[in-house]
């Protein structure tokens, strides 16, 4: 990042909210196509949920179960779609590349003493806490839209995962208030986006 910000010429707070949206863009197609996929999987499902019956059922026979095993790899590669796209995605390349930017712009904002000069409006110090909690609760208020609009149905069949995720959102304003300012411009782009 410290070769961005030096090609870039941008002040830090820029650096980390360019840098921000480079990574999100360069995900978008890792995105869409988990989208892609994931669309696939549900056209699939009534299809599929007929097969695991007969796989699950105790009366069904090796053979059969052979066969509707055969059909489930059939529908898949005939669909262009796979379970293991979204086991692979989320849990073994979204996280690490999201927390490595984290982790990233943290240890710049507890090292860089250059960073105490290049903030912006009310946060001109990037290594200082936000003492008047605007960041942390527009942290809180981005991550709590980025879920919500994430969610959709899911929120109106189950209110009661709504209200958990609310009470997240909130919780995590008093934990975020002791990061440092600078951590916010990823944090809160990241979620925006």
């Amino acid at each position: 990042m410290g070769n961005f910000h030096s090609w870039s010429g941008l002040p830090w707070w820029g650096t980390i909210v360019a840098a921000t949206l480079t990574l999100r863009v360069m995900l978008v197609p890792f995105q869409i196509s988990l989208l892609k996929n994931s669309t696939r999987m549900k056209f699939l499902l009534p299809e599929m949920n007929s097969l695991h019956v007969t796989l699950q059922s105790a009366e069904t026979t090796m053979a059969a179960k052979v066969v509707a095993a055969r059909q489930v790899q059939q529908l898949f590669h005939s669909h262009n779609c796979s379970p293991w796209k979204q086991c692979i995605f989320f849990p073994l390349v979204l996280p690490p590349t999201v927390l490595s930017l984290f982790t990233a712009v943290h240890n710049l904002c507890m090292t860089d003493p250059d960073m105490a000069q290049e903030g912006t409006l009310w946060f001109p110090d990037l290594i200082a806490r936000d003492d008047s909690y605007l960041l942390p609760i527009l942290s809180g208020l981005s991550w709590l839209w980025m879920v919500e609009m994430g969610a959709g149905v899911h929120f109106r069949n189950y209110p009661a995962l709504r209200t958990a995720v609310r009470c997240i959102a909130a919780s995590t304003i008093p934990l975020a208030a002791t990061l440092p300012s600078g951590v916010f411009g990823f944090w809160i782009t990241s979620n925006i986006f």
